[in-house]
């Protein structure tokens, strides 16, 4: 009689173990390739809206899209109506990062989490990117800035393209709200949870959607990752000081930085 050859159990539980190890090591590598290409693909809608804006520009001597008087109907930077008229991808596919597609929720203590926003008036469009809001031009429209009341001043606005430096001048990042900038406060965002409104200056910016970084557009056109603490060297304003007291040419020491922010580089 022949013997019929099989695996042993031993000899089953290695291969299983081999099996579980392999795969415990290959998908930290599968998650980082796919946040990687996330990061592409956010930088790419971005590239996309560097062309929109430049044409937007162009056809506008020079101006940035500006905000409407209230009630606000959804016709500002993110609206579909003139931005198809400028791309041939359409406006929903460039609105939203990949890593930010759900709509934000309200925890238990009144922040919301850092994913995407939806416009507050029809039509209601969902978008998790924001514009520095000194690039909006305000002044256009004779419109009062919903910063407690508090106008942002003409000598602050960048209001058109035409600006040296352009490389250091944000225009469009990944964001928690419509437009955001250091008007009330450049005091870092104590927890990581931000707090839903334009007021709050860095906060609504310091998501960490890109491992440390946002993906930011500049005034040159040129896209490139930001990292948290880098946001305080920007030149967000014509006035605004990019050595603050929170930057290394300020003095800033890392043990100064919120805990949940310390780990990531200085600048």
């Amino acid at each position: 009689m022949h013997r019929r050859k099989a695996f042993t159990l031993v000899e089953l539980l290695v291969v299983i173990g081999i099996i579980a190890l392999l795969m415990a090591m290959l998908l930290p590598a599968l998650e980082r390739a796919r946040n990687q290409a996330y990061t592409i693909k956010c930088q790419s809608n971005l590239h996309e809206w560097s062309l929109i804006l430049q044409m937007y520009a162009d056809d506008n001597e020079g101006y940035f899209p500006h905000a409407h008087k209230q009630p606000m109907d959804g016709r500002c930077w993110w609206d579909w109506n003139w931005i198809d008229d400028y791309s041939n991808i359409g406006a929903e596919d460039i609105l939203c990062c990949p890593m930010a597609t759900e709509l934000p929720e309200q925890s238990s203590t009144g922040v919301y989490k850092f994913l995407a926003w939806v416009s507050s008036y029809p039509p209601y469009h969902v978008s998790s990117y924001g514009m520095n809001l000194f690039c909006i031009n305000w002044n256009k429209c004779d419109i009062i800035s919903p910063f407690s009341g508090s106008q942002v001043s003409d000598s602050q606005q960048w209001k058109h393209i035409d600006h040296k430096g352009g490389n250091n001048i944000p225009v469009l990042l990944d964001c928690v709200f419509p437009f955001a900038g250091p008007v009330l406060t450049i005091e870092p965002p104590i927890y990581e949870e931000v707090a839903l409104t334009p007021g709050k200056g860095f906060h609504a910016f310091c998501i960490n959607r890109h491992d440390g970084y946002i993906n930011g557009l500049f005034m040159d056109w040129s896209v490139r990752k930001v990292g948290f603490k880098e946001l305080w060297t920007l030149k967000w304003h014509r006035q605004f000081n990019t050595s603050n007291e929170w930057t290394i040419a300020g003095g800033v020491k890392p043990s100064d930085w919120p805990e949940w922010m310390r780990k990531f580089k200085d600048y």
